[in-house]
C-alpha cells in the first residue's frame, strides 16, 4: 500500500497578534523536523522547529497575513491569521 500522508495541522499561534520584531509560537501536529513556512507568501524564517511546536520572529514586510506550514514531504498545512501591529 502507498505510504501514509499525515498533513502538518495548525491549532494555534501564541500570541495571535503583534509586531514586528515580536517572537511567535505556532503549535500543531505533523510538522516533521523540517520544513518551510510562510507568512502572507513571506517566508519565514524558524527559529525552533519540532514536530508540534515551530518558533519565529515576526520579519518586516508582513502584515495580517495567513501562516502556513508546509513539511519536509511537500504537504500544506490549514492557515491561521496572525494579527500584525505597526507599533509595539
Amino acid at each position: 500500500p502507498p505510504p501514509v500522508v499525515i498533513s502538518p495541522v495548525i491549532s494555534s499561534l501564541s500570541p495571535n497578534h503583534g509586531a514586528i520584531g515580536d517572537m511567535v509560537t505556532i503549535t500543531g501536529t505533523g510538522f516533521g523536523t523540517v520544513g518551510t513556512m510562510t507568512f502572507g507568501g513571506v517566508a519565514l524564517v524558524a527559529s525552533t522547529w519540532s514536530d508540534t511546536a515551530i518558533t519565529f520572529v515576526v520579519p518586516i514586510g508582513t502584515g495580517r497575513d495567513a501562516v502556513t506550514v508546509t513539511s519536509s514531504d511537500g504537504t500544506v498545512s490549514n492557515t491561521i491569521m496572525f494579527r500584525y501591529a505597526h507599533v509595539k
